[in-house]
């Protein structure tokens, strides 16, 4: 095989491997701290707490906890998932003692860390952060976080005719693709090889 046919087989093996990354990584959180080696928690009871938020978005704790928790009902990653949103003391260590009572296997915390909601000239954002914790142990199996950006369409003048911009996305829409996010990651192999080191 001559030079330039080795290279051009050599590019072409890079661009599978780097299109197949790139596809493997999509529909996930864009940072992913830790994972557990392999999932064996798919039969696990499974508690959604209250997600905190900024003193500015009161109620969208709760909005971005029930959002997962219908994510992870409707994609049925584990076989028994409560929702425990009327929990008033957020701290981690109540939480679990709370989990342990209730004999969870599994709980999920979170924090929304900030959520805008767009209008015409402005995008909307939300970012959250997610920990799945084995309650026996307490040990973080899951811990990522997903950062969702929605721009409104501008408006364009064309020669002929103007087109008007639209609203950007809903910050409620783009927590349920956050949720989406958290869902995939809980319902695909460990991504051990794009983690991040841990904050």
């Amino acid at each position: 095989m001559n030079l330039s046919t080795r290279t051009m087989v050599y590019a072409v093996v890079m661009a599978f491997f780097l299109a197949g990354c790139a596809l493997w990584r999509s529909g996930l959180p864009e940072h992913v701290f830790t994972t557990p080696l392999r999932n064996g928690y798919m039969t696990s009871r499974v508690a959604v707490f209250k997600f905190r938020e900024p003193p500015y978005a009161r109620g969208m704790g709760r909005a971005a906890s029930e959002s997962l928790y219908e994510a992870l009902l409707k994609n049925d990653v584990f076989q028994c998932v409560t929702l425990e949103v009327d929990v008033s003391d957020t701290r981690p260590e109540s939480l679990i003692s709370l989990a342990r009572n209730k004999h969870y296997d599994l709980m999920i915390t979170g924090d929304l860390l900030y959520y805008f909601e767009g209008s015409l000239h402005e995008p909307s954002r939300v970012d959250e952060r997610i920990r799945v914790i084995h309650v026996d142990t307490n040990k973080t199996l899951w811990y990522a976080k997903a950062v969702d950006l929605g721009p409104p369409a501008p408006h364009t003048d064309y020669i002929l005719f103007e087109r008007p911009g639209t609203h950007a996305p809903t910050a409620m829409g783009l927590l349920n693709r956050n949720a989406e996010k958290f869902t995939q990651m809980l319902l695909n192999a460990p991504p051990q090889e794009f983690s991040s080191i841990m904050p």
